[in-house]
């Protein structure tokens, strides 16, 4: 559907010529006054669509727009006083605005903008007076927050800094926000606990593979998991490289606890199993280290770490490197095959043998290799991982695994 507009333009002069003698000519006069007639309307059709003062209005207001140079000086149009049109360079009051936001929206940085807002920040020294109810004011120095009560500055038990600059726990229903990482923590008078948290499944561990880097070396996959005792999260967020052969320090690098480095005799011993563990001090500083006790006493002593996980164990050969291995989830396998047991003439009777390429203290589940040989029969064996090309070849009555 098409709508057209028909919009008559009269043309504004006069085109009858009353001559002062002859006849009257009616028809004419009646033209001429029904041209009058049709200018009007269109007058008035304009009129009835332009913005108009009502008729109460004093006639002395002036409804004169600004000349050109002001109205490109100041490129708002309001009112003055008097309610005649005037240049602005900038609104001073909309419909859609308040008084307040109007003296927010003029604000030229942030600290003008809390100010306006009553969040006010600075030293402890400078702190005004309290006085105006509902004021916030953040203590730049000590990271400490206060609330004016109209009468005095109430600390609000909120502390903003970074993680590093956590106050020691001790002040039961503090709250402190890391403005480094985004945490929030509660201080329940003995710890800090992170709020928000999610906790893990009991005896969680994902990722934290154990990866042989060198012989001196390994490095320990970003993951997270459940703690020994069960209640905390430990979360590694980004793999981790520590040495055997240095004394522990926080962070990549020495891993080894100071007492078994010093009975090692300023080093790693040699044909030794040490455990490899996740540690946290409780406030979510994260590191790893080795130790040959399964509880990671000694590496517990060596720092204010008190929380641990045990992930994985490696041994040193006589040389005091560490055995090259590989780790696919929860399997550890040798990188080379290890001969644990060489024996002749077992009998029939019950045998104990200790298998020294598995950690002590940890309950696992082995992977052999058997080569079993009778004399003059066929040799056979029984094979369950890693590389066979090094198996020895029995001698007559001897027996390996």
């Amino acid at each position: 559907t098409n709508t057209w507009l028909i919009k008559r333009a009269m043309p504004q002069t006069q085109i009858q010529n009353m001559i002062a003698s002859g006849a009257h000519r009616n028809t004419a006069a009646m033209q001429a006054l029904d041209d009058i007639v049709r200018n009007i309307q269109d007058l008035q059709e304009q009129v009835d669509r332009c913005v108009k003062y009502p008729v109460t209005e004093d006639t002395t207001v002036s409804a004169e727009l600004p000349d050109n140079s002001d109205r490109v000086a100041g490129p708002y149009v309001g009112m003055d006083a008097n309610g005649e049109p005037v240049a602005l360079a900038a609104p001073t009051d909309t419909s859609i605005t308040t008084a307040f936001s109007e003296t927010l929206l003029d604000d030229t940085n942030a600290q003008t903008a809390r100010a306006t807002l009553e969040i006010l920040q600075g030293t402890v020294a400078a702190r005004p007076a309290a006085g105006t109810s509902g004021r916030t004011y953040h203590a730049t120095d000590t990271g400490q927050v206060f609330y004016d009560t109209g009468s005095a500055w109430l600390d609000a038990g909120f502390v903003v800094d970074t993680l590093a600059n956590r106050p020691a726990a001790g002040t039961a229903g503090r709250r402190f926000l890391a403005t480094d990482s985004g945490q929030l923590f509660y201080d329940t008078g003995a710890a800090w606990t992170e709020l928000g948290y999610s906790e893990l499944p009991p005896d969680h561990l994902s990722g934290c593979e154990l990866t042989w880097t060198d012989a001196n070396t390994i490095t320990i996959a970003a993951g997270k998991a459940r703690n020994s005792a069960d209640d905390d999260n430990i979360v590694l967020a980004a793999s981790l490289a520590k040495d055997i052969d240095a004394t522990w320090a926080a962070g990549a690098g020495g891993g080894l606890n100071a007492t078994d480095f010093a009975s090692g005799t300023n080093d790693c011993e040699a044909s030794t199993w040490y455990h490899v563990f996740l540690i946290e001090d409780g406030a979510g500083t994260v590191d790893a280290g080795f130790d040959k006790s399964i509880a990671a006493t000694n590496l517990k002593s060596d720092s204010t770490y008190t929380k641990f996980r045990y992930i994985g164990s490696v041994k040193t050969d006589g040389s005091k490197d560490i055995l090259a291995f590989i780790q696919h989830g929860d399997t550890f396998l040798w990188d080379a095959s290890v001969q644990d047991i060489y024996a002749a003439n077992f009998s029939n009777a019950i045998q104990t043998h200790t298998l020294a390429s598995v950690p002590d203290d940890v309950r696992v589940e082995a992977l052999v290799t058997m080569l079993i040989h009778h004399t003059g029969q066929t040799s056979f064996f029984i094979h369950g991982h890693g590389d066979i090309s090094t198996l020895p070849t029995p001698d007559a009555d001897h027996h390996t695994m």
